[in-house]
């Protein structure tokens, strides 16, 4: 078992691992197999060593990301004894004890050439008790400086990759900005349209169709799994700083009640329900502690309306704000460093001309801004920094 981007990963010893989220409590089966090798993390990576008593070889090899596939990094005669003891410290892998091939007794051997070099000897066979002493006494001076905040770049960051991600029907597509180009990634466990609702928790994607429990697609293992237990409905969800909330409309009491989930009790808990922001076909976007909510129609009329209002997380509570310039529903909407973007939608169940609306925090104030390009009803909306021209940016072909 190993701890990888903050979650549980259990290798049994002939089928495939499984993988645990502290954020959902709970656990699912993943196409990834170790087989017997010993599993560990070095500097963010995955490493596995096996053990070949047939020609008395050791295999190291390193998991790679991208193609869902091992990697061999060196075979060689050291490292092979069966039952041994793995620890990781810093750019290391330490081999403890174990049995040597075809042999029938443990042996108390430590081989690390970091040692060697610091003691001025070679590494030797040593007896218990002081392979016991130099395992913990150096795993202490290791580990004292090989913490994720003093490595030149964190596991994660050494991981991340901005993508943007398209899903349809089962189809699942990112764009790689920095690079300019599509990649097709593995396609989804069920068919998804614009009442699926997609956010990002922890590096992960969630999908939440509308009557059925999420999907998680998770980037190291590049595949999909089904998140038991967690269903949305139809209510909308969205993140406010790393916790998962969902805002459900009853339309014959005319009430919205705002829920957020409980990762101990793997439920959602109700936060607070009102008569604000009960609106169908509304655009919600998440900026700092709020939920904002632009947009909409009420329940039981025939007409998008303007309003804008935000519930705050930390107080629990809806605020009144400045209404957009133009009525509209269906509309999608992002917000970056103190602005929020509202764009397309319908009015009346006609797409509206394009129009864009930005909305200033600080000041409380819309203003229109530069047209779409084409009508736009249902979307979503990412931002994302650019190196080049927006213009040189290729469309998605499929």
């Amino acid at each position: 078992m190993i701890n990888f981007r903050d979650q549980l990963y259990a290798f049994p010893q002939t089928s495939n691992a499984e993988r645990y989220d502290p954020v959902f409590n709970g656990w699912s089966t993943l196409d990834l197999c170790a087989y017997s090798a010993m599993v560990t993390v070095v500097r963010g990576q995955i490493y596995a060593i096996k053990v070949d008593s047939s020609t008395e070889q050791s295999t190291i090899s390193r998991y790679n990301v991208e193609q869902c596939s091992w990697e061999t990094v060196l075979t060689s005669h050291q490292g092979c004894r069966k039952e041994s003891c793995v620890v990781t410290a810093g750019n290391h892998l330490y081999v403890f004890g174990g049995k040597p091939a075809q042999a029938l007794q443990y042996v108390a051997k430590l081989k690390d050439s970091t040692l060697s070099k610091r003691n001025g000897r070679k590494s030797q066979t040593c007896n218990k008790q002081e392979a016991v002493l130099v395992l913990i006494s150096n795993a202490i001076k290791l580990t004292s400086f090989a913490s994720e905040d003093d490595l030149p770049q964190s596991p994660r960051k050494g991981l991340e990759t901005r993508a943007i991600v398209a899903c349809g029907a089962k189809y699942t597509f990112c764009y790689l900005p920095e690079k300019d180009e599509w990649k097709r990634l593995p396609d989804g466990l069920t068919e998804k349209n614009y009442d699926t609702q997609i956010i990002n928790v922890r590096d992960q994607l969630y999908a939440f169709p509308e009557t059925s429990n999420a999907e998680r697609y998770d980037p190291v293992c590049n595949g999909w799994s089904k998140c038991a237990n967690m269903c949305a409905n139809s209510a909308m969800v969205s993140v406010v700083r790393g916790q998962i909330y969902a805002i459900e409309l009853n339309t014959s009491t005319k009430q919205s009640t705002i829920s957020r989930y409980n990762v101990a009790l793997c439920s959602w808990e109700t936060v607070l329900t009102s008569h604000q922001g009960c609106r169908v076909e509304s655009c919600v976007v998440t900026a700092g502690n709020h939920l904002y909510v632009f947009g909409g129609k009420p329940p039981q009329a025939s007409e998008y309306v303007a309003k804008a209002e935000r519930f705050d997380t930390l107080e629990n509570k809806w605020e009144e704000i400045a209404d957009m310039q133009q009525a509209r529903g269906c509309a999608c909407g992002v917000a970056t460093q103190g602005k929020i973007f509202v764009a397309g939608g319908r009015k009346e169940n006609i797409f509206l001309p394009q129009t864009c609306e930005m909305y200033n925090v600080s000041t409380n104030e819309w203003q229109f801004i530069g047209s779409l390009n084409d009508f736009r009803a249902f979307g979503r909306m990412e931002f994302a920094e650019f190196q080049r021209s927006p213009s040189d940016l290729q469309p998605l072909r499929c």
